[in-house]
């Protein structure tokens, strides 16, 4: 997988993406905090006021194939995710994480599956589409 690092993308003024967050989308199948994710783009990324923060978000929606990082990561807790999320029972470990050259905005990512992991691919998809049909 490559993960975008938010040093070396646009994404660097955003919070990090939390390993507790990961499992609460993951347990709810989709991720409902979406909208709020496009507004944190729009004022973080976009540094639009607030009174423009909706107005933009509806047209990403609307108009736009909105193309955002939904979640943030740097290598070191991208790592710790993985190993909370390990811990809470998901099938993961991590085989391979390397940085790509200064000029890529990402870390490469070799993850494993351990045990029976096919109801856990089932649940991913089910998440992407679940997300796809939120979106008009």
């Amino acid at each position: 997988m490559a993960i975008p690092d938010k040093r070396r993308t646009f994404d660097r003024a955003r919070p990090l993406t939390s390993a507790k967050h990961l499992i609460e989308v993951f347990k709810r199948g989709y991720d409902e905090d979406l909208w709020e994710h496009y507004e944190e783009c729009a004022r973080l990324i976009e540094e639009l006021p607030e009174d423009q923060i909706v107005i933009r978000v509806d047209e990403w929606v609307r108009v736009e194939e909105l193309s955002i990082h939904v979640h943030t990561f740097r290598k070191e807790n991208f790592v710790n995710a993985v190993n909370y999320m390990k811990g809470k029972g998901f099938p993961l470990e991590i085989l391979m994480i390397r940085d790509t050259p200064p000029t890529g905005g990402e870390f490469i990512v070799i993850l494993r599956k351990i045990g029976r992991f096919r109801p856990f691919i089932n649940r991913v998809i089910w998440i992407f589409k679940k997300i796809k049909e939120k979106i008009p």
